[in-house]
């Protein structure tokens, strides 16, 4: 049987109008404490962290970040950990942010995808609950003039009554029921202006009953899309760039009842023409008798191992056929073994992950903002064979 993983996902849609939102870059890893490569040589070999240790990155004005950059779109991923916590990426506070990005087991190899904002030097911090290696990749940043605005991550939303928020709101409501939807204020909160439009967030899902998914939306009508896959008793983040309701709430529907909490990192602040919000739409299922938004890319079949799929994206579904990347949510389902998966503006393949998979047979999924190849498609190499999904979530053009 198929794995419900939701039909679509959340679609915000960037216009590349000056200034840029985002700048799109070549995937390339800054800092990996293996002694693996890093495209310049440098924050490589830098050691596993300990427990409750911090480490200092320096990204802006490195390879293709300027000096200027306010902030990255940034893949953290967590390799062999210690024990059970969690990892949070920040823009080096004197204080780390009650905040995660990352959730991890005892060994695990997982990544998620976050717009973060640098510090005054350039710099992000790492802090790690557990010992732990990790790789750190940049796949685009915010320009100095970037109408989207960062901020320190915050806690927005925490079920459990034990934990916290910064303001006491959405405090301790309990576990979601199954096919249960929560809604969460956002906007006039904290560093978020009442007139904002969308939010950049990491959602994860703690402890579910069974298998399943989320989604993220701007409240109304549940749509068929998906932000998180996760199994049961699981802890699994993920990111997005989310709409929110013309009253400033998100709102966050669950298949299976668990626990959630809800980060914000960044806002689109109101008339910002560079942002544009829409429906969402699938435009990869490998899977045979699945379907796409207009049946393209649909039941080709499993991705073999050491290869790569291209996936057109532009002149499809109202991307626009100037567009230059695209946000997106890639799942994995099923993979033969462990092993990665890489999206790309085909040609080389990077050096690079947006996936981990420590195991055969689970269905992991992460967003990132992906550079377009010239004819406006994007690749998926993965290590091992598997089924893929690929849900459109904006564009920059």
């Amino acid at each position: 049987d198929l794995p419900d993983i939701g039909g679509e996902a959340l679609i915000i849609d960037v216009s590349a109008h000056v200034p840029d939102a985002i700048t799109p870059i070549d995937p390339a890893r800054y800092w990996d404490t293996r002694y693996e490569d890093t495209f310049d040589g440098d924050f490589r070999g830098t050691g596993r962290l300990g427990d409750d240790e911090v480490y200092k990155i320096r990204v802006a004005g490195r390879g293709d970040v300027p000096a200027d950059a306010t902030g990255v779109v940034a893949n953290l991923t967590v390799i062999f950990p210690d024990g059970p916590g969690f990892a949070t990426i920040y823009p080096c506070t004197p204080t780390v942010p009650n905040a995660s990005t990352l959730n991890y087991g005892a060994g695990d190899v997982i990544a998620n995808n976050t717009v973060v904002p640098l510090d005054e030097n350039g710099d992000v911090c790492v802090s790690t609950l557990r010992g732990a290696d990790y790789a750190l990749d940049i796949n685009g940043f915010t320009p100095a003039d970037s109408p989207v605005v960062g901020i320190n991550p915050t806690r927005y939303l925490e079920t459990r009554a034990s934990e916290s928020t910064f303001d006491g709101q959405g405090l301790g409501g309990g576990r979601t029921g199954d096919d249960a939807v929560i809604e969460v204020q956002i906007a006039d909160r904290g560093g978020v202006p009442a007139d904002a439009t969308a939010a950049i967030v990491n959602a994860t899902i703690i402890f579910p009953d069974g298998p399943g998914f989320a989604t993220l939306y701007p409240c109304g009508d549940v749509p068929t899309s998906s932000n998180i896959n996760y199994a049961a008793g699981t802890v699994t983040p993920n990111g997005a760039i989310t709409q929110l309701s013309p009253t400033g709430t998100l709102c966050i529907y669950t298949l299976r009842s668990a626990d959630v909490i809800l980060d914000v990192s960044g806002y689109v602040p109101d008339d910002v023409d560079t942002i544009e919000t829409r429906s969402p739409d699938r435009f990869l299922d490998t899977r045979q008798g699945e379907t796409t938004v207009d049946g393209e890319s649909a039941g080709e079949g499993r991705n073999p191992a050491g290869e790569s799929i291209e996936v057109q994206i532009t002149g499809r579904a109202g991307v626009p056929d100037d567009a230059t990347a695209a946000i997106v949510n890639l799942g994995i389902i099923f993979p033969d073994g462990p092993g990665f998966a890489t999206l790309y503006p085909c040609g080389t393949v990077p050096g690079t992950s947006n996936l981990n998979h420590t195991s055969a047979g689970v269905v992991l999924a992460n967003n990132a903002v992906t550079r377009l190849s010239p004819t406006g498609s994007l690749c998926i190499f993965t290590l091992t064979g598997a089924d893929l999904i690929l849900d459109v979530t904006g564009h920059l053009e």
